[in-house]
């Protein structure tokens, strides 16, 4: 009788066992890895959302799987454990997939980007760098540089997402710099036509008397000189530092423009640039435009016209430092010196190229 009992017994553990649920380690290792490779594609930057809801319903199969090992094993169930690990497994697929492309497509973005940061600054640098900008428009340029190179070393560095910011901060800076910059240029140049005008009757005063003229060309940085309306004579200038623009007042540091002629030859103790000619600004015109700046607010009713504009020596120092007169090299000052007299036409011109001309360089 007990040894019926024993082998009854034994049956029925042996059928609880075989009812018993065992729990899916199998498949969490694999989730586990396949959450490891989401990880390394980087899914937790460029697929957080689908990494977040991977490593959640992973952790809470590993607490599932906690709470079912308290129970007697012949109670344990483990459906809800496999469906959070299938859901945590799903997730991370996605994750990878997902983080995969969203990387490569944001690296792509991310070189197109750089090349135009780069095609942006040396727009500015080669057509705008030079101009007497303003100290807000110079520093867009700056700060877009700055951009660009944190951006560079986030690239190297494989970190996109800060790349892309950086680049996107740089290119609205430059962009800016380049249009104020361009709008700048646009509404200087619109004199172009009266300026070749000016130098067109100028050399033909050249060629019909058969003497020598000035031609200064401020955009150019040029000072060239003709002789019975042929040219004898270019020499680099450099002018006042708000060059770009007529001046308007005395102490704004910019060089007129208009057409003179030479009052005075100095030399010696009479001036201490060298050599100097001394021009006949202010003229008729440039008094009328001052007083019609003043009637219009441009410039305060108490400023005065100034005076004292000459083409003078010392120059060949590389950068415009004047107060508003043109200066040359001594060697070059001789030269000039010898050739004009007083009475020389002296024609000065913000530009011979207009403003297509001068955005194909």
């Amino acid at each position: 009788m007990l040894v019926l009992m024993s082998l009854a017994g034994a049956t029925v553990f042996s059928i609880l066992l075989l009812k018993a649920d065992s729990a899916p380690t199998a498949e969490l290792n694999i989730c586990r890895t396949i959450i490891s490779k989401a990880r390394e594609a980087e899914a937790h930057t460029y697929a957080a959302d689908y990494f977040l809801l991977a490593t959640m319903n992973y952790d809470e199969a590993l607490k599932e799987w906690q709470v079912q090992n308290k129970e007697w094993y012949v109670r344990r169930d483990y459906s809800r454990m496999r469906d959070l690990i299938r859901q945590s497994t799903d997730y991370a697929r996605k994750a990878e997939t997902t983080a995969l492309q969203t990387r490569g497509s944001l690296k792509d973005k991310v070189e197109l980007d750089q090349r135009e940061i780069r095609s942006e600054i040396v727009k500015f640098e080669s057509r705008y760098y030079d101009l007497p900008l303003s100290s807000y428009l110079r520093g867009y340029y700056n700060k877009a540089k700055l951009f660009a190179d944190e951006a560079r070393e986030a690239y190297k560095r494989g970190d996109y997402p800060s790349a892309a910011t950086q680049l996107t901060s740089g290119l609205k800076m430059i962009r800016e710099a380049n249009k104020q910059a361009g709008d700048l240029m646009s509404g200087y140049m619109h004199n172009v036509s009266t300026w070749q005008r000016w130098v067109d009757e100028t050399i033909a005063i050249s060629k019909r008397d058969r003497r020598s003229v000035i031609i200064v060309d401020k955009m150019a940085h040029l000072c060239r000189v003709y002789k019975n309306g042929r040219i004898k004579y270019e020499f680099n200038i450099e002018m006042g530092r708000n060059w770009l623009g007529d001046k308007k007042q005395r102490g704004d540091k910019a060089t007129p423009e208009g057409r003179y002629y030479v009052t005075k030859k100095k030399n010696g103790s009479q001036t201490k640039y060298y050599k100097a000619l001394l021009i006949n600004y202010p003229n008729e015109q440039d008094k009328v435009d001052f007083e019609e700046a003043k009637r219009k607010g441009i410039i305060s009713k108490n400023s005065n016209i100034g005076n004292l504009i000459e083409i003078h020596g010392d120059g060949g120092r590389g950068i415009n430092w004047t107060d508003g007169c043109v200066a040359l090299t001594n060697k070059d000052m001789d030269k000039l010196f010898d050739i004009v007299e007083v009475g020389t036409p002296v024609t000065i011109v913000g530009s011979l190229k207009n403003i297509s001309e001068y955005n194909k360089n």
